[in-house]
């Protein structure tokens, strides 16, 4: 049944067996690999624990359980478990690759090397065991003992002693870094059940992959990719994040990326693939960029859509999920609750609902690309304020228009409100303002006063005392419903001080929203996801020289 893909009949059967024979370590290991496949690592971990106390020399239980706990980012306790299992049975030879797979992550290349050869000693046809070797012999300059373990796989493959097949249900730590790091990424193997039983999965084609996600990568870069394949999706690309994100990783790490938006928008941002404009060769080629990355960056909560059932393919590390304020202050338990049993790493912005909610989020700054923002010129003459409308905040608009129609009778000042345009057009608009202002509700500012401040406007914005902590030196001015009118009415009597917090704004906003900076913070989070927790060599190892 679970070779065929019946793993809901299979499982079905599996209880009632279970329930007949509740003290079967074969039939609940058998369980929770079934369980750890479909991405219940949690009910996975629960039922082997069981196991290996039921038969504490059940080697298979042992690497299962290493297995779940690697995928969990908790590699510490997937060493013991590797440990356990080959000093109860020394010839389990996945045990050995994953084991050195870690050591190799670590840095702790002799130990790495010495359980590779230990995998093709017990399974002289392991090909993910030959590749990690082989890569470990190149890195040393040791090419005649590369070479000879090549030749010798090869010889065992010709003799046609092909050792015992390793069971497959869901890919395994080797498989992962494998595909990764090694120089021939197909290599597949997986969580075992027992070893008399075959289970097969298809193997990925490097060449076809990499073509895929080669696709919006500049000709003169191609051959410098060395990466993951990442997929970026998103229901929405929200304030033009997604696409920047996508657009930096193809241009300056040693990574490949391809965007999946699910809804488009006016705003004009990068695009790759859009699936509601309908288009059926746009959504193929969507399921084949899933089905053919290493990592995910998740824009927002993972929506399923047709046939990509995210419960089936995000793991705790292969992902991240990255969410923008509204969500968070709309659906923060919901969100935090499905971080907390999945054990998968979320992202936010600066937002006082990450405290509030959602603890153990990690947090980056927004993005901004400066190559598009058009410095405003001083102002002279008349002095012109900028208002981009937010939707469901119309009580942000009400405030200003109260305070505008009482200031324009003392000073000569033009307001604009942005509504339904373009970024481009939005940013046409900023280049002949000189104030913007932005919104009293969220209590922290986004894109908009990001890209005015880059354009050096004076941003009038409520700042709540979380967005304070974090940003405390922000050149923000700060306001609020009672003092908006005062705020306006000093900062509108000097020219020269509209001029000395905009010079400030853009230099402020240069430094904490840069694209390079933050790439970098992307970078490692997602090393840190991949890996788990390790000292790091060189801080510009994923960045194109």
């Amino acid at each position: 049944m679970i070779g065929e893909g019946n793993e809901d009949q299979a499982l079905g059967q599996l209880h009632s067996l279970v329930q007949e024979a509740p003290d079967d370590p074969e039939l609940l290991n058998t369980l929770g690999s079934i369980y750890a496949r479909r991405g219940d690592l949690a009910k996975a971990e629960s039922i082997l624990i069981e196991v290996v106390g039921l038969d504490p020399e059940y080697a298979d239980a042992h690497y299962n359980l290493g297995l779940v706990h690697s995928r969990q980012n908790r590699k510490s306790e997937a060493v013991e478990d590797f440990q356990k299992a080959i000093k109860i049975n020394p010839r389990i030879s996945a045990a050995h690759n994953d084991l050195g797979m870690i050591y190799k992550t670590r840095g702790k290349m002799d130990l790495a090397k010495g359980h590779f050869i230990k995998a093709l000693e017990a399974n002289p046809l392991y090909k993910s065991a030959l590749v990690n070797l082989f890569e470990i012999c190149l890195d040393d300059g040791a090419y005649s003992e590369g070479l000879n373990r090549i030749e010798k796989f090869l010889r065992a493959a010709l003799n046609g002693k092909q050792p015992q097949a390793i069971d497959n249900i869901i890919p395994s730590v080797s498989e992962r870094t494998t595909m990764e790091q090694s120089v021939v990424p197909n290599a597949c193997l997986s969580l075992r059940t027992d070893t008399k039983r075959i289970l097969t999965v298809k193997k990925k084609s490097s060449s076809l992959c990499d073509e895929l996600f080669l696709k919006h990568v500049p000709d003169d870069l191609r051959d410098k990719k060395s990466g993951n394949n990442i997929a970026v999706v998103a229901d929405f690309n929200v304030a033009g994040q997604l696409s920047l994100l996508f657009r930096m990783i193809n241009r300056y790490t040693t990574h490949k990326a391809r965007l999946i938006i699910l809804q488009g928008d006016y705003i004009s941002y990068d695009k790759d693939l859009i699936l509601s404009s309908g288009n059926q060769q746009d959504y193929e080629e969507a399921v084949r960029v899933i089905e053919n990355a290493d990592f995910y960056h998740i824009g927002r909560f993972p929506e399923n859509f047709k046939d990509i059932n995210w419960s089936n393919i995000l793991r705790p590390d292969n992902c991240l999920a990255q969410y923008y304020g509204s969500e968070m202050r709309n659906k923060a338990e919901q969100i935090y609750r499905w971080h907390k049993e999945n054990k998968i790493t979320g992202l936010s912005t600066w937002d006082y609902t990450m405290l509030e909610k959602a603890p153990l989020f990690y947090h980056i700054n927004m993005m901004c690309d400066f190559s598009r923002v058009k410095q405003c010129s001083p102002p002279r003459d008349v002095i012109r304020i900028c208002h981009p409308l937010i939707d469901g905040q119309s009580e942000n608009t009400t405030v200003l228009l109260d305070a505008y129609e009482r200031l324009k009778r003392k000073y000569r000042i033009e307001l604009e409100l942005i509504e339904g345009k373009s970024n481009e057009a939005c940013l046409d608009i900023k280049s002949r303002c000189h104030i913007t202002y932005d919104q009293l509700s969220a209590g922290i500012y986004g894109l908009s006063a990001i890209e005015s401040m880059a354009a050096g406007h004076a941003v009038l914005c409520g700042i709540s005392n979380f967005a304070a902590s974090y940003h405390p030196d922000n050149p923000v001015v700060y306001v609020t419903e009672e003092n908006l009118y005062d705020r306006m009415d000093n900062l509108l009597k000097s020219k020269k001080e509209i001029i000395r917090i905009g010079n400030t704004s853009r230099i402020w906003a240069r430094m904490h929203h840069d694209p390079m900076k933050i790439i970098r913070q992307y970078l490692w989070i997602y090393d840190f996801v991949l890996h788990g927790h390790r000292h790091v060599e060189d801080p510009n190892s994923y960045l194109l020289n």
